[in-house]
């Protein structure tokens, strides 16, 4: 369906080398630089002075704002990096919300190769281009409405209870679990883990609409209650935790972590269940909790009881 899009200039700072979180926002002018409509092609290629590019958006912005650059031709506000930076803050671009339910789009940009051109001509009527790269600080913004969906249900009640769960990436929802009695493996003797295989298995029919993500991670959580760090098995070779969806099942290895609970060198306190790289993409997943008979999440563990 047709986006709308507006670009505005930034009057805060921004630095590279800070830490934003997703529900920070930026002060900006309130008039804009430039707006258009757009519809969203992204697997289509075009020409741009005869030469064929990837898809791109491109928004003319205002004459006033070429007219400003031009004229600090010989200014401090070009002579570095951060001077320019302190007159020019950044850009804020930003969509509107969809007004129709069932339409809308969530479009992922490549900021890092984006650019700002200025279009000038000389002082002997050549026309040139200068453009500034876009590779500075940069964050997104993510605002998530979850009334009228089920998941509003879990979210307003920490006791509800269903057969299903959801992640969502940007920012939006991670999905606790926890493994109870694993000690009570020990209450015969000592036993050794050969393998432990965690199964997470997606809703029938749920990514009918919405594809799933290319893969989930596992984070768990600490003593403190409050902090979550990856289990041990993330740190083994390559494709070793798993977490890569196959057919409608992801699968992780998680051999290591339950030996390191069971011997008592980390708590039990708990996983989470979210999206791999959830800041740069926009998938869901609907997935069964452990009270659903028919795609649960299950652990399989394996092993050896010492004599």
């Amino acid at each position: 369906t047709q986006q709308y899009f507006r670009v505005s200039r930034l009057t805060e700072d921004m630095y590279v080398d800070s830490v934003y979180f997703s529900n920070k926002t930026f002060s900006a002018e309130s008039n804009s630089l430039g707006t258009t409509f757009f519809y969203p092609r992204p697997y289509s290629k075009i020409v741009i002075d005869s030469d064929t590019v990837a898809p791109q958006l491109r928004i003319r912005l205002s004459q006033q704002l070429a007219d400003s650059l031009v004229l600090l031709n010989g200014s401090d506000e070009y002579l570095s990096n951060e001077k320019w930076l302190s007159y020019f803050k950044g850009l804020k671009l930003e969509t509107n919300s969809a007004t129709v339910p069932g339409q809308g789009c969530i479009s992922i940009f490549d900021l890092f190769n984006s650019r700002m051109t200025l279009y000038y001509h000389d002082t002997s009527n050549i026309a040139k281009t200068y453009s500034w790269s876009m590779s500075g600080a940069k964050t997104n913004n993510f605002v998530h409405e979850f009334d009228g969906y089920p998941v509003a249900a879990q979210l307003q009640d920490s006791s509800y209870t269903d057969s299903l769960v959801s992640v969502q990436a940007m920012a939006g929802i991670k999905t606790r679990f926890d493994i109870p009695y694993l000690k009570s493996l020990k209450d015969s003797g000592n036993i050794v883990v050969n393998r432990a295989l965690l199964t997470v298995n997606l809703k029938d029919g749920s990514t009918a609409t919405y594809g799933a993500p290319p893969s989930l991670t596992i984070v768990a959580i600490d003593s403190s209650g409050s902090t979550t760090y990856f289990p041990a098995d993330f740190y083994e070779s390559s494709g070793f935790f798993g977490g890569t969806i196959s057919g409608q099942t992801y699968t992780f290895n998680l051999t290591r972590q339950i030996s390191r609970i069971l011997s008592g060198a980390v708590p039990n306190n708990g996983f989470y269940l979210v999206v791999s790289g959830s800041s740069i993409q926009a998938s869901r997943a609907i997935i069964g909790s452990g009270r659903n008979a028919t795609y649960p999440i299950k652990l399989d563990i394996y092993y050896t009881r010492l004599p």
